[in-house]
This record gives C-alpha cells, sequence and structure tokens, in this order.
C-alpha cells in the first residue's frame, strides 16, 4: 500500500528565475531546479493528516514545466 501523501520538493534553483518577467529559453533549459526531495506522510486520523494540508499542498521549486510555461507565454505575449 502507497503512502497516502508523497509530495515532491523541488530544490537548490535560482531565486531570481521565480519574479523575473523576461526568460529566456537558456534560462528554461538551465533554470529548473536541479535536486529533488520526496517526503511522504504515512496514513493517520483525519485530525493529524489536516496539520499538514498546507505544507503539502504548496508547489515548491522550479520545474521545467513551469519555466516553459511561462516562457511560451511570453512568446505569445509579443505577437
Amino acid at each position: 500500500m502507497g503512502l497516502p501523501a508523497p509530495k515532491l520538493f523541488a530544490l537548490q534553483e535560482s531565486k531570481d528565475l521565480e519574479m523575473r518577467a523576461d526568460l529566456t529559453l537558456q534560462d528554461v533549459l538551465s533554470g529548473a531546479s536541479p535536486d529533488y526531495a520526496v517526503v511522504a506522510q504515512k496514513g493517520a486520523v483525519e485530525d493529524v493528516m489536516s496539520q499538514l494540508d498546507t505544507p503539502f499542498k504548496t508547489e515548491y521549486g522550479l520545474s521545467l514545466e513551469n519555466l516553459a510555461g511561462r516562457y511560451q507565454s511570453q512568446m505569445s505575449a509579443r505577437t
């Protein structure tokens, strides 16, 4: 049986890329978080599980998909 609350944490990305509005293709290709961690919460009563809802629902780091989507939005806005 799998763990009920696995969470992927992307780590060590360049902090300036999070808010930058002028991404380059190089930023997309090399800027995604290079390190990852997986954290899981084993099953517990609902009261205990609900205490971890916020951290487990929050997105951490910059994925390649996130950066590529932002870059594509920028390119679309230029046309």
